[in-house]
């Protein structure tokens, strides 16, 4: 077997000390895909957002213009609901559907555990927190660079709320930014230190719960932008002992907790990323993993991941979806067929993932997709086609492995009723994640992917069928919408304002409409499943058989299966009819039953034992035989004794053969 599937193995143990205090594993991924390096030249933003207790939704906000200055705009945290103050409203918002807005800019976060001084208390008096910030500045901002701007002012102006380090992928149809904020300590002037960098053209930046930002350039401000005291604030709290303009000053070793409890759980996620985009070919892609695994293990903190890469082969749509719903596969850090996964190695565990057994530590891989997922969503930004056409965003709930997403244009003014919703930042304290509603998107997906976790082995292959097939359809769709919407606009001239509008009306019913569809299908596809993998059978169509029109198939055991049972308790599900051998005197119980040899030899020795025990036998039945003679002999009757049963018997006969010819049976028994 390869170095790429091997090598964990040997490191193992290194890891735990990395994960020792890890408890829970809510986190975010994020992928970033610029022009130059995707498969059609637009940008992508994915982001999975990840967290059991959050409640996927579709969020809209309306553009909107104020026309009074007093109107104020109140805010709630994302995270726990609660009322943090108000800030005065925009005098102009735009038109925002999930993460993204009319005009393509998108913006998606990642949080990492910050160091314990900074995050032991939130800022005092801050009302803008991580989740606030993200809604407020798409609905205020048009492009990247105008986003960072807004972000940092509405920090520094209300104050950030959040605990810990966050770093969020910010992007447009040009440019792509991530920017790493941590909030200054409460005592001292409101907002955050940050750094912002501009992702190349070209390259791809995966973000999964750990700071981005090491060493930075501080003169080069179209491609980095930083607050002023960001080395400052880390010299104060002794957190850095340099020199201001020591350009070494490494951003993420001053402000994230050393050592980081998420640094496996997050630099696995980004390792899986980039081995399989980097290159097109196994060899490139194994090359880049051994590379950097022992990295990720905690063996070798010198070779750390790069902050992005450039692929050779150029990122498709498709490409980004696959690897946001990874599980590790084809790599050492892959499950597999481990008995953790049960029958049918499903690809999760039970949380916590780091546990203890008789005082020892260990830990489940924390994958991309997992099915703790609020939601998740794709967009795709494209630069070449006018303003109301150019961001579709693909929105998912639940599991992003299990889960299917439609496409929504970003310029849409409404939702399907069972994507859309009010979430916790809106000041809307739901209940919804303890009730059931079939009418919404977030449980029917659940229903799907909860059902297919436990037949994962026999369930998933045709899953990802579906999946395929649903995300084929809305991509032929949308090529036909774009056509009609196109021509639209390049009919109306100069008039391309009016255009707008009803391009707008076009792609805003499209989406509802294409929400609502999958909802259908969905819940459907649920009842397919269930109908052909309940109770523990694979059941197929089959119309030669009249009373069903079915074919159940009984799954039983593979072979895997069938010698751990054995190992575990062979002896007892032993069939009686075969020869029983015992775990405890013959080792290769374990993995086999008895030889075709064995049975041979064994009967063998009984046939020879047969052939000595013969002439014993014999003298023992002859001695039986004189022995029930005599006795019979003895019991003779006399000579007078036989003539007098004689006569008896002859009179009998002949009484009874009268009565036979009388009733005309001729003395003959018809039975």
């Amino acid at each position: 077997m390869s170095h790429f599937n091997n090598k964990i193995n040997t490191i193992v143990g290194v890891v735990a000390v990395f994960l020792l205090r890890l408890q829970c594993c809510d986190g975010c991924t994020n992928l970033i895909v610029t022009p130059g390096a995707s498969k059609d030249q637009s940008m992508i933003l994915a982001y999975n957002a990840d967290g059991s207790d959050y409640f996927g939704m579709l969020y809209h906000y309306p553009a909107n213009k104020n026309t009074t200055n007093n109107k104020m705009r109140k805010i709630y945290n994302w995270m726990t609901g609660e009322y943090l103050g108000e800030i005065p409203e925009a005098k102009e918002t735009y038109n925002v559907i999930g993460n993204c807005n009319e005009f393509g800019l998108c913006i998606a976060e990642s949080s990492w555990e910050g160091v314990e001084i900074l995050s032991e208390q939130p800022q005092k008096g801050a009302l803008i927190d991580y989740g606030s910030l993200m809604f407020l500045t798409l609905q205020r901002s048009k492009s990247a660079t105008e986003a960072i701007d807004t972000m940092v002012t509405l920090m520094d102006t209300y104050g950030y709320a959040s605990v810990g380090g966050e770093t969020f992928s910010i992007v447009d149809a040009e440019q792509a930014w991530m920017m790493d904020v941590i909030a200054r300590r409460s005592h001292t002037t409101k907002g955050s230190v940050y750094v912002a960098q501009r992702v190349p053209d070209g390259y791809i930046v995966a973000l999964a719960n750990r700071a981005k930002t090491t060493t930075f350039p501080r003169n080069d401000p179209d491609n980095c932008l930083f607050s002023k005291d960001v080395v400052e604030m880390a010299q104060s709290m002794g957190l850095y002992n340099g020199d201001d303009e020591d350009d070494s000053f490494n951003f993420r070793s001053a402000y994230e907790s050393e050592p980081s409890q998420n640094n496996h759980f997050s630099q696995a996620r980004v390792l899986d990323i980039y081995s399989h985009l980097v290159s097109s070919s196994k060899d490139g892609q194994e090359e880049f993993f051994s590379t950097y695994i022992d990295s990720v293990m905690g063996k070798n903190n010198d070779d750390d991941i790069p902050i992005w890469i450039q692929p050779q082969k150029k990122v498709s749509l498709n490409d980004v979806r696959e690897r946001m719903a990874s599980h590790f596969e084809g790599t050492s850090l892959e499950y597999g067929t481990e008995i953790a996964g049960g029958l049918f190695y499903t690809p999760y565990r039970p949380k916590p993932l780091v546990w203890d057994y008789q005082k020892k530590t260990y830990f489940h891989e924390r994958t991309i997709a997992t099915e703790f997922t609020g939601s998740s969503f794709i967009s795709v930004i494209r630069g070449w086609m006018p303003y109301p056409l150019q961001a579709i965003v693909w929105v998912g709930m639940d599991d992003s492995s299990t889960c299917p997403r439609y496409p929504v244009y970003a310029s849409s003014t409404a939702g399907s009723d069972n994507y859309i919703g009010k979430g916790s930042q809106d000041g809307v304290t739901t209940t919804q994640i303890m009730k059931f509603d079939a009418k919404q998107a977030f449980w029917i997906q659940n229903l799907v992917s909860n059902f297919v976790y436990s037949r994962w082995s026999d369930a998933y292959p045709v899953l990802k069928s579906k999946l395929d097939e649903v995300h084929d359809k809305f991509e032929k769709e949308i090529a036909k919408v774009d056509e009609e919407a196109l021509k639209v606009y390049n009919n109306y001239g100069d008039s391309k304002e009016d255009a707008k509008e009803i391009i707008v009306y076009m792609l805003t019913t499209y989406s509802v409409a294409a929400g609502d569809e999958l909802h259908k299908i969905w819940s459907n596809f649920f009842g397919y499943l269930f109908t052909r993998f309940r109770d523990m059978i694979i059941m197929e169509e089959d119309e030669s058989r009249k009373n069903c029109g079915c074919n159940p198939n009984y799954i039983g055991y593979d072979d895997l299966w069938k010698e751990r049972i054995i190992a575990e308790r062979g002896p007892h599900y032993f069939a009686k009819k075969s020869e029983p051998v015992h775990a405890k005197d013959d080792e290769s119980f374990t993995k086999e039953t008895a030889k075709p040899t064995r049975n041979f030899f064994s009967l063998i020795s009984h046939l020879l034992l047969a052939a000595a025990a013969a002439p014993f036998i014999f003298v023992a039945l002859q001695c039986i035989r004189r022995r029930l003679s005599v006795s019979i002999d003895d019991k003779l009757p006399s000579e007078a004794d036989r003539l007098t049963m004689d006569n008896s018997v002859t009179t009998s006969y002949g009484a009874t053969n009268q009565l036979q010819m009388k009733n005309g049976t001729n003395g003959k028994n018809d039975n």
